[in-house]
């Protein structure tokens, strides 16, 4: 009988014995797992619940929910990841993995000299985008018909990813070949239908040569920084001069722009490390490794001028405006800059963090349809990334 044909009970008969401190230190281990695992729900209970940018909620309790056993499953997830134990031991587990230099994420490409970038903005997708050609300039062109039809004029703001305005920190070999032409596709792809576009790539380029040493996104995150919203914030107000279009903003004179505020903040990649960083901003909850990750994001607060000249609060409807903005998180704080440039307050209840680059255009065209809002200038934000998707149907943008 050879080796590969022992039974099963010959081969452990083959094994050198354990000594008995092996076993004693076998049984020690078994017997901690087992206790850890029993007392984990009581740990859940017991212990400061953590709560992270990617923590999973509470399930919603219903009567479809808890039939299905999607309720339990919420729930499941949720404990785990808001428990504490969960927190520090992949915490540390990923931290140890990252200042080894051996970290590996199927989101986030760890680049030189301190720079992370999005995984898929380094994918080039050609076959995608020459199937959904047709469909991508008919979503434009309407999207440019309904804006239009409420009586104001579009102009399209693609926002360039990370990987374009900064490829030279690129690992070698993680960005696709042709990737360097996503840009050049959108800007054809609006020149072919007729909407105004505005090429932010070559504002960020010509800015980047002018001021080398200024940052104008962050090193560890997908978006852009106070120095890049500005830069595309003073190309917008250039391309609607440009195109005459500067009689249909009415100026704010109660507009006050603030001097840039200091901030410190854990940027969006390094948070989706599985680090052990709770909140954004606030440094109790971050680990000495996210402390070395941490970025400055100032910021430049607007306000308006109120009654007896106290300051308030810039909100985000205004019923009479001139300007609207509608689109992602990147213009969460690029409207305000877009308030500085074009010295009048922008409408910014089109703003949909996390809706992706249609969900923007999409309300705001119900708003215009119906007569609820009649801007006269729409800016419509979109992300280069969001090009390589498999476009909807032009008319899903009709309410």
């Amino acid at each position: 009988m050879t080796e590969s044909t022992l039974p099963t009970g010959e081969w452990f008969d083959g094994m050198a014995a354990w000594s008995r401190g092996q076993r004693r230190w076998l049984g020690a281990l078994g017997l901690l797992f087992v206790a850890l695992t029993a007392t984990a729900p009581l740990g859940w209970l017991l212990l400061r619940p953590v709560k992270t940018q990617s923590s999973v909620p509470p399930p919603e309790w219903n009567w479809a929910t808890v039939e299905n056993g999607a309720a339990m499953r919420q729930l499941e997830r949720h404990v785990k990841e808001s428990s504490w134990l969960t927190f520090q031991v992949r915490g540390v587990f990923n931290e140890t993995l990252l200042e080894l230099g051996v970290l590996d994420s199927d989101q986030v490409v760890i680049g030189n000299d301190g720079w992370m970038y999005y995984a898929p903005t380094m994918r080039w997708q050609p076959e995608l985008l020459e199937r959904t050609r047709d469909r991508r300039r008919e979503v434009l062109r309407a999207a440019l018909d309904l804006v239009r039809l409420g009586g104001a004029e579009l102009l399209l703001v693609p926002v360039p990813d990370t990987v374009t305005i900064y490829p030279e920190f690129v690992p070698p070999g993680r960005l696709d070949a042709g990737r360097t032409q996503l840009y050049d596709v959108i800007l054809a792809d609006a020149a072919a239908v007729g909407v105004p576009c505005v090429d932010v790539r070559a504002a960020m380029r010509a800015r980047r040569a002018a001021h080398p040493d200024e940052l104008l996104y962050y090193r560890r995150d997908t978006h852009w920084g106070l120095a890049g919203q500005q830069t595309a914030a003073a190309a917008v107000r250039d391309h609607i001069h440009a195109s005459g279009w500067i009689d249909r903003i009415r100026p704010e004179p109660d507009l006050i722009v603030l001097g840039a505020m200091p901030q410190t903040w854990v940027p969006g990649l390094v948070s989706m490390l599985g680090l052990r960083a709770e909140s954004e901003f606030d440094e109790a909850g971050w680990s000495p490794t996210v402390r070395r990750l941490v970025e400055s994001a100032p910021w430049t607060p607007v306000h308006l001028r109120g009654p007896g000249g106290a300051h308030r609060h810039l909100p985000l409807e205004f019923a009479d405006a001139t300007v609207a903005l509608c689109g992602t998180s990147y213009s969460e704080t690029f409207g305000y800059q877009l308030c500085a440039a074009l010295g009048t307050v922008v409408d910014r209840r089109c703003v949909v963090p996390g809706g992706g680059s249609f969900a923007g255009i999409r309300k705001l065209i119900a708003e215009v349809v119906n007569r609820r809002f009649l801007p006269r200038i729409v800016v419509w934000e979109f992300v280069e990334r969001d090009y390589q998707i498999d476009w909807p149907v032009t008319t899903s943008l009709v309410p």
